[in-house]
């Protein structure tokens, strides 16, 4: 792919350099968001690995979205493989994984950053 021709643009050149860095970010926050890993405890409580924390570098936002994925992705695939056994599961038993999953998709959002605080 040919280099972009800024001769050609009708925008100053400091805007461009302005949206370069916002376009940056951008992708940064994208990156982290598809890329987010993370580990639950006992308690339910996520914590990102070092990876994920390392890309996020002080991107508060970033950081929430990546540990809300993480979690969601957890309990997606926790439920896809309840899902898979659900023919040899009694009515009780899908009751008791399904309240796993709330539990466990309740505990995320409980620990989720105040829209105050970001």
């Amino acid at each position: 792919m040919a280099p972009h021709d800024r001769s050609k643009d009708h925008r100053p050149p400091d805007r461009l350099g302005e949206q370069e860095g916002v376009i940056r970010e951008a992708q940064r926050a994208l990156f982290l968001a598809r890329t987010a890993r993370g580990t639950l405890d006992e308690e339910g409580m996520l914590s990102l690995d070092e990876d994920t924390l390392k890309n996020a570098a002080g991107l508060l936002m970033s950081i929430e979205c990546a540990r809300l994925r993480a979690g969601l992705a957890h309990w997606n695939a926790y439920a896809r493989r309840v899902v898979g056994h659900s023919a040899k599961l009694s009515l009780s038993e899908m009751v008791h994984e399904l309240r796993a999953v709330a539990d466990g998709l309740s505990a995320v959002l409980l620990t989720a950053v105040p829209e105050e605080e970001a």
